[in-house]
C-alpha cells in the first residue's frame, strides 16, 4: 500500500466525522447502500448493509450495525426502518446533532472480518490478496437526546478506494504528482 493510501485511511479510521462524508470526498462520487439483512431481535435493530458508489457501482465498505429504537430520535427509526437509506446522509439531511466515540479501529486480514456476533463474514468486496489488510472502524453514535448509544456501528472499508478515485478522476493523480 502506498504511504499516500495510508495516509488517507489513517485520517478516514481517527474521524470522528460523518464516514459518508469522508467516503464521498475520496471517492469523488455520491454513496449510496444496500441492506443485506436487516431484523429485529428483543428490542434491537441489526443490519448489515454494503456502500457504494453511484457511478461505478464500486463497493466502498461493508457495514454492520446494531440500532437502539429507544435511543434515536423516531424520525431517524423510521428513516432506517425503511432500509435504503445510508445513516450519514438522514443525519445530514435532518440536521441530526450527534456525536461519536470510536471504541475499536486498525487493520485485519480478510479472513478476520467479523459481524456483532463474532461470526467470520466473508466482504462484499475482494483485496487484490488475502494478504492484504482491510481497514475497519467501530464506533457508538449518540444522539444528544439521550446519554444512551443510539447505533453501534462497524465499518470495513475497501482497501482499493484511492486506486478507484486515481482511476476515475485521473485529475486527482495530477494534483498530487504537482505536490
Amino acid at each position: 500500500m502506498k504511504e499516500i493510501d495510508r495516509i488517507v485511511f489513517e485520517l478516514l479510521l481517527n474521524s470522528n466525522g460523518r464516514t459518508t462524508d469522508m467516503l464521498e470526498s475520496i471517492c469523488g462520487d455520491e454513496i449510496k447502500v444496500e441492506v443485506v439483512k436487516q431484523e429485529k431481535k428483543a428490542d434491537k435493530i441489526y443490519r448489515e448493509s454494503y456502500l457504494y458508489t453511484s457511478f461505478g457501482n464500486f463497493i466502498v465498505s461493508h457495514n454492520f450495525m446494531i440500532l437502539y429504537p429507544d435511543h434515536v430520535p423516531v424520525n431517524f427509526y423510521q428513516k432506517v426502518l425503511e432500509e435504503e437509506h445510508v445513516i450519514g446522509n438522514i443525519l445530514k439531511a435532518d440536521r441530526l446533532i450527534s456525536s461519536r466515540n470510536i471504541t475499536e479501529r486498525g487493520w485485519c486480514l480478510p479472513n478476520q472480518t467479523k459481524d456483532w456476533d463474532g461470526i467470520v463474514k466473508s466482504l462484499k468486496f475482494e483485496p487484490l490478496s488475502t494478504r492484504e489488510s482491510i481497514p475497519y472502524k467501530q464506533y457508538d453514535l449518540h444522539f444528544f437526546s439521550t446519554n444512551n448509544t443510539g447505533i453501534k456501528l462497524l465499518e470495513y472499508f475497501n482497501p482499493e478506494i484511492i486506486q478507484y478515485r486515481l482511476q476515475n478522476d485521473p485529475e486527482s493523480l495530477n494534483v498530487l504528482e504537482r505536490r
